[in-house]
């Protein structure tokens, strides 16, 4: 048809969506490499972020849906911007550092849950140095844990390491190094709380405050504290548990459905009157809140439901409603699996060797199975697989 003029009109039309798309494929890798070169030619790298700024907006909308995508977006946006600060340090700027940077600093990040620069942060205290801090917690801060008790070392004892100038840190050396981060940690932070344990459940035995904590409550007490008598000094700064369980309980509830539970304990008379509703309207099969009417509380879809949803409303609207509008969803349960007993492997393994055996010849001795044969065991398995997970035998 084509060759006497009478081209088909899906075919042409089909051609000329393939010649839009071909035009956009070549506009978007123009369009691209006009900004590698922007980012090859800028002499600073103030404009290279800000040029990498731009084309990464415009290659890549910012997601408003997806929050985890859009804390990813902003990290990512945030890191770039934190190299404008090269120009300072370095010469001129080069587009392979920014990637080699940008791809170390995704490779190292951990996942977080909120806005960037909000939330919980956990781990060593040399972590926290140079981070600013609402608040600081320290634990552990007992004689033998912080400062770590250590031992000599059989292969590099302390003798040894004085002896390098330096080259090999020594225990105090460590330990000096340890308390430093301490205390600049410390200082990047509003309010700090630095905790203690009290007794040792492993040995039995008391535990006294560090003694990088000694100064901080002969400071607060305003005289020599000694370690071991310490319980002895008064101050509001001071504050001592009995327990883990003593520190964590109290009297507000701890989540949302305690507060509510609080409220509904406060005025037995609205449960008495909706545990009297709830037992009329079942009884008498009266259509209330109590018996599935739930218009009131379910939204309506904001798009129509697909026919495969609709047949499944038909089959069963009940399933329908708890699957569809409340979201619940049956979890698979790992002990209905079925497993194949040793018996039928055994049977199952005869049966793949047998028709192997049946169909080829063993080769002598000394020489190696051909590949053809091993192809063949393969497709065997298979079959024998598959009928024995259509046979129930295994699924």
């Amino acid at each position: 048809q084509r060759a006497d003029g009478e081209e088909d009109e899906g075919y042409a039309s089909w051609r000329r969506l393939q010649a839009d798309y071909a035009d956009d494929l070549r506009d978007f890798v123009a369009a691209l490499r006009l900004d590698l070169e922007g980012l090859q030619a800028a002499s600073s790298w103030t404009e290279l972020v800000g040029r990498f700024d731009g084309m990464w907006r415009r290659l890549f909308p910012e997601p408003s849906k997806n929050p985890e995508q859009a804390r990813v977006y902003d990290s990512i946006l945030s890191f770039v911007h934190g190299l404008q600060g090269l120009d300072e340090v370095t010469g001129e700027p080069s587009l392979s550092i920014l990637r080699e940077t940008l791809e170390l600093d995704l490779r190292n990040s951990t996942s977080r849950v909120g806005k960037i620069g909000t939330g919980v942060m956990v781990g060593p205290i040399r972590d926290a140095v140079g981070i600013q801090f609402d608040l600081l917690c320290v634990v552990g801060m007992a004689e033998g844990t912080l400062p770590p008790a250590t031992t000599d070392d059989p292969l590099l004892p302390e003798s040894v390491r004085a002896r390098t100038d330096g080259v090999l840190p020594t225990w105090r050396d460590r330990q000096a190094l340890q308390h430093r981060d301490l205390l600049a940690a410390l200082a990047g932070a509003q309010s700090s709380v630095l905790s203690f344990p009290r007794g040792d459940l492993r040995s039995g035995a008391e535990r006294v405050p560090s003694r990088w904590l000694l100064p901080t409550l002969q400071a607060f007490m305003g005289e020599k504290v000694r370690a071991t008598t310490w319980q002895e000094y008064q101050h509001s700064a001071v504050e001592v548990r009995g327990s883990y369980a003593a520190g964590v309980e109290s009297e507000d509830p701890a989540s949302l459905a305690g507060l509510r539970q609080r409220q509904a304990l406060a005025d037995p008379t609205q449960i008495d009157s909706n545990a009297g509703l709830m037992i009329h309207d079942r009884a008498e099969a009266v259509f209330s809140r109590f018996t599935g009417l739930v218009g009131d509380q379910v939204p309506l879809p904001e798009i129509g439901p697909s026919p495969t949803r609709l047949q499944k409303w038909f089959e069963c609207p009940h399933h329908y409603f708890q699957r569809y509008i409340l979201g619940l969803r049956e979890e698979d349960d790992p002990d209905e699996t079925v497993e194949m007993s040793p018996l039928d492997e055994g049977t199952l393994l005869h049966r793949i060797l047998e028709r192997l055996v049946s169909e080829w010849q063993e080769p002598g001795f000394g020489h190696p199975w051909p590949d053809q044969l091993v192809g063949r065991l393969q497709e065997i398995t298979d079959e024998e697989f598959l009928a024995a997970e259509t046979s129930m035998l295994i699924g």
